[in-house]
This record gives C-alpha cells, sequence and structure tokens, in this order.
C-alpha cells in the first residue's frame, strides 16, 4: 500500500484512485431482507427517506438521494427488484447500517449480478477505482462526489446486467467524471505516486494507461524526483512463478514506454513482486483488479 502520496491511480479502462482508512462494511448484496423488513419497508421506509431532513454524515445523505433517484430510474424500466434493492440501499444509507460499527453501504459486490455482465472487465476496474478511493477517505474529503460516483458505478452495473446500452453509457461517464472530481480532491500529499490496474493476465500499455505514464514522465521531467521507482505485481489467479514474470513484464513494459516518453534507463529502478504484495489479500486463486498493476513513485528530492 502507498501511503502519504499523491496518488494517481489508472487501469486500462480509467484513471483510479487509491488507498485505505475506512474500516470494511459488508457488501449490500449480502444482506438477505425478511417478510418483515419488506413490509416496514413498504409501509413506512420509504416515503420516511423520501421526505426526511438531510442529516448526518453527507456522503450517506447524498447516497440516499442518489439511490432514491436510481431506484425511481429503474422502476420506470419496470424492473421491480432492482428498484427495491436500491430503494433497501436508500433506506439504509439514511439509517446507517446500525448492526455493523462504522459500517456504510457499499458498492455492489461483482458477485450480485449475473456472470457475464463485466465481460471486457471494465465494471471491475472502475469498482476498484472507487474503492480505492473510498479508502482514502473520499467520504469526508469529498463525500458528494464519491456517494455521486458509488450509485453512479451501481447505475452502469445494472445497466450492463439489463442490456440497457444508453443507461450504461450514460451512467459510465456519470462514473468518470465523478471520480475525476474526488481525485482531484484527493490530491495535494507531497510524494508523486501513480498506479496503472491491468485487466487479468494482460501486461500491455493500453491509451489509458499510456496517459498516465504521460503524467508520470511529465512529474519526472518537473525536476521533482531524480528517480521513478516502478513496482510491477500480480494477483494470485495464476502459479507463483508465473506471477513473478507477469509482474516483471508488467513492469518492464512500463519503463520501456517511460523511455520513449524521455525518462532516462538509469533513472528508473525496476523491481517486480509477483503476488507476494496485494493491495488486497486474498487466498490463492482469486482474481483481484486492485492486486493486478505496476506502481510507480518518485520520492520527494
Amino acid at each position: 500500500m502507498l501511503k502519504g502520496a499523491r496518488l494517481l491511480v489508472a487501469t486500462s479502462l480509467g484513471v483510479l484512485a487509491a488507498g485505505c482508512t475506512y474500516a470494511p462494511a459488508p457488501d449490500f448484496g449480502t444482506l438477505q431482507p425478511t417478510g418483515l423488513d419488506d413490509y416496514y419497508l413498504n409501509q413506512y421506509d420509504i416515503e420516511a427517506v423520501r421526505r426526511m431532513v438531510p442529516q448526518g454524515p453527507p456522503f450517506n445523505d447524498q447516497l440516499r438521494v442518489g439511490y432514491l433517484e436510481l431506484a425511481d430510474m429503474i422502476g420506470g424500466h419496470g424492473d421491480e427488484a432492482d428498484q427495491d434493492h436500491f430503494l433497501r440501499k436508500a433506506v439504509a444509507s439514511a439509517k446507517g447500517l446500525s448492526q455493523v460499527p462504522d459500517a456504510v453501504v457499499q458498492p455492489d459486490a461483482m458477485d450480485y449480478r449475473a456472470a457475464g455482465t463485466d465481460s471486457d472487465g471494465a465494471l471491475a476496474t472502475g469498482r476498484a477505482r472507487l474503492v480505492d478511493a473510498l479508502g482514502r477517505n473520499a467520504r469526508k474529503l469529498a463525500p458528494l462526489d464519491a456517494a455521486e460516483a458509488q450509485v453512479a458505478w451501481d447505475c452502469w452495473f445494472e445497466g450492463a446486467e439489463a442490456g440497457r446500452a444508453q443507461q450504461v453509457a450514460d451512467c459510465r461517464q456519470r462514473f468518470e467524471d465523478a471520480m475525476d472530481r474526488v481525485d482531484a480532491a484527493l490530491d495535494g500529499d507531497e510524494e508523486q505516486a501513480f498506479i496503472v490496474f491491468y485487466a487479468w493476465d494482460d501486461a500491455t500499455i493500453t491509451p489509458v494507461g499510456r496517459t498516465v505514464l504521460e503524467q508520470v514522465a511529465e512529474a519526472y521531467q518537473d525536476g521533482s524526483s531524480p528517480v521513478v521507482v516502478l513496482a510491477g505485481h500480480a494477483d494470485r489467479s495464476g502459479p507463483a512463478d508465473y506471477n513473478m514474470q507477469l509482474s516483471e513484464r508488467r513492469a518492464r513494459n512500463a519503463a520501456a514506454e517511460l523511455g520513449r516518453m524521455g525518462v532516462p534507463a538509469e533513472a528508473m529502478d525496476i523491481t517486480w513482486y509477483g503476488e507476494t504484495e496485494p493491495r488486497v489479500p486474498t487466498e490463492d486463486g482469486v482474481r483481484e483488479p486492485q492486486n493486478r498493476r505496476v506502481e510507480f513513485t518518485l520520492p520527494a528530492d
């Protein structure tokens, strides 16, 4: 985990932010309602949550508003199950998950929807971006934008499963725009650090990844640090020896691209760790987007 850093995180599909501050909370999709929950939800909670005066943390209240709007939109498509799902998230955002100390409503878990919903990995890497930003205290430092990003990601996810192309495009754009604002709010510490996340079993530099590398090169050329430290990583979804090689390929490919951008080879300190230093600890064999990455650090001079 990179700490005390001004951190810009990227993936092959978007620019990400990262860190860890808040205690973990359960994915909302794992909470199963009872019949009594349904009764109170429909008879009292929904109307009360719609009419309530904003109170409590701004992040929670903005989630309440956002999930109510999303539920209404989904209801307009006749999807009662997902409408109820987002109404529950609105109610939980307003109430707080009182049975879990310090818990907050999370973006939906990747396994909440049908297998194949995220065929190109964009949703998983987008979720990694969001979770990392929330871990860097985005709920307090950029509460309105962070809440908008979370609701937009859930909207994108639901639209992908339902096959609603316009919803996917609109919600994904809202997510990216909100995350750009979150990134800006979280930017400000002295040490400069950047991360590129990768798709599974991939070591190529995509156009989005290249954009982040351009920022790394620019930061080096500004003279704030005499060295760029590159560290390649992999998740635990393959054999350890293969993952070590994969993390090396990622690091070396990134270094080669930086070289083409004007960063001299002697200014780059290149290392790789395979699956040994995960950002998110997992069991062996688990695919985890946050662990498939190259980290770039420019230590303060």
